[in-house]
């Protein structure tokens, strides 16, 4: 099992608030974080100061950024890994190739050497 913690940081000045997450591994020595979001919420002329809707709203907004950013990431290793095993495919089949068509290529040396072509004369 593993566990993670998300971590995430609240400021607000009474009619804007701003939030950051960050998914962090408590294993990491580095303390990097794995993935992070930000998100903010204001509050409009008029309305009624309600500073834990504010921080909702932000920290929603935070962790959908978040969550995003880390679907991401795993949508690029999983192309990155899918593009080298083509290559890895492609690689393999070039040597293959190769390999096919040594035989031939042999006897077509040892032909050339055994045979030379001599250059036709000026007449």
């Amino acid at each position: 099992m593993r566990v993670l913690n998300i971590n995430i940081v609240i400021a607000s000045d009474g009619t804007r608030t701003v939030a950051e997450a960050a998914l962090n591994d408590p294993d990491d020595e580095l303390f990097t974080p794995m993935a992070q979001g930000e998100g903010s919420s204001a509050r409009e002329r008029g309305d009624k100061a309600d500073q834990v809707t504010g921080d909702e709203l932000a920290i929603a907004r935070a962790l959908r950024c978040m969550a995003a950013r880390l679907e991401r990431q795993a949508h690029g290793r999983i192309n990155h890994a899918e593009s080298v095993k083509a290559h890895r495919a492609q690689i393999a089949e070039q040597k293959a190739s190769a390999q096919a068509t040594e035989p031939y290529r042999a006897t077509m040396d040892f032909l050339a050497r055994s045979f030379p072509l001599n250059p036709p004369h000026d007449f």
